[in-house]
């Protein structure tokens, strides 16, 4: 058990997956409002190979990588030489429980999920069936195991099209950023969109597309009892959807406080409280859903360690409901510490 404050916190981002770039420009804003609370920031980038490096300030916005040839080598173990671990990774060896599991046998205080609520966050079929267990409206689905497309594939895209109208989202289940997701309206391009969707994961989600939505989010930051942010919103066509480059090459337009009825505000806050227990969810995550026009709110999916780059909506969010980024940091060292006090959570 840890009572002494968190005065050295080690900023750990890169790693393996495809959204490393993100990672680092994700990272430079956490450890900028980390200096700004006046905590002592190390650096601990992991390079596309899963190499420890320890560097003397995260990577530039022009070249966010990290590389061999950057800082030092550094053993996973050295991290116990810090108070506090803050992963800004982003996705496969970062967001879904591995990091966190290395964290939790180190016996190192870290911001964010547990090793389980982040795996299970991580993995949209996982999820789905959480939300469906505990009525948490979402959009219909269809999984697909490789072990099923090697074994016929003509009979996979048959169930497929007899199931559901194009057109259609293929989307790899522990993937983020919207990586390796395909929207697909003929039969040529589902096998192209299942094709690449197998390249990295091998179960795969399918659902139709939703028709004439508004794409919402809400942030949470705490432990029992969150607190859930009013909407934001992206802006796009009604049909539209959020891809990497909306995202992070070419920003679509934001709001961080959408134009919603209250009923909206109360439906989402209600939704992502409930689901946030059901998982067992703790620091922080950002829960995004599809608005239809008719006011019913449908889950899309859950993020445990969002986007926290300069534009994101995850910190934006936050800042618009009067918390800059100095005291959401900070916050988030305290609930981990909390966390690292009481042995009746989660490792």
């Amino acid at each position: 058990m840890r009572t002494s404050p968190a005065n050295n916190v080690v900023v750990i981002f890169g790693g393996r997956s495809e959204e490393h770039p993100v990672s680092c420009w994700s990272a430079r804003n956490v450890a900028n409002g980390l200096k700004q609370a006046g905590y002592t920031v190390s650096y601990v980038g992991i390079t596309r190979q899963g190499e420890f490096r320890r560097l003397e300030d995260v990577p530039s916005k022009e070249n966010p990588r990290v590389t061999t040839e950057d800082g030092e080598p550094f053993k996973p173990y050295q991290l116990a030489e810090f108070d506090l671990a803050f992963p800004v990774l982003h996705g496969p060896y970062g967001e879904d429980g591995s990091i966190q599991g290395l964290f939790a046998t180190l016996n190192i205080p870290y911001v964010g999920c547990s090793v389980a609520s982040s795996a299970v966050a991580m993995d949209k079929y996982l999820l789905k069936e959480i939300c469906a267990s505990i009525d948490i409206p979402q959009t219909p689905f269809i999984v697909v195991h490789e072990v099923e497309l090697a074994a016929d594939e003509q009979a996979v895209i048959d169930e497929i099209t007899k199931t559901f109208d194009y057109p259609l989202f293929i989307k790899p289940v522990r993937q983020g950023s919207s990586i390796g997701i395909s929207r697909v309206t003929t039969e040529a391009q589902l096998r192209e969109g299942l094709a690449l969707a197998r390249s990295l994961d091998r179960t795969i989600i399918v659902e139709p597309a939703v028709s004439r939505f508004r794409e919402i989010e809400c942030a949470v930051l705490g432990l029992d009892d969150p607190f859930v942010s009013v909407p934001g919103e992206i802006k796009k066509d009604a049909d539209a959807w959020y891809d990497f480059e909306s995202k992070y090459t070419k920003p679509a337009e934001v709001s961080y406080t959408a134009d919603v009825d209250q009923s909206v505000i109360d439906a989402t806050q209600q939704l992502t409280k409930k689901l946030w227990a059901a998982v067992g969810m703790r620091g922080l995550a950002r829960f995004d859903y599809f608005l239809l026009d008719d006011g019913q709110v449908l889950l899309n999916e859950v993020n445990t360690m969002p986007g926290f780059t300069p534009t994101s909506l995850y910190p934006k969010m936050i800042e618009a409901s009067g918390i800059e980024l100095p005291d959401l940091v900070d916050r988030l060292v305290k609930c981990a510490l909390e966390v690292a006090d009481d042995e009746s959570w989660p490792a």
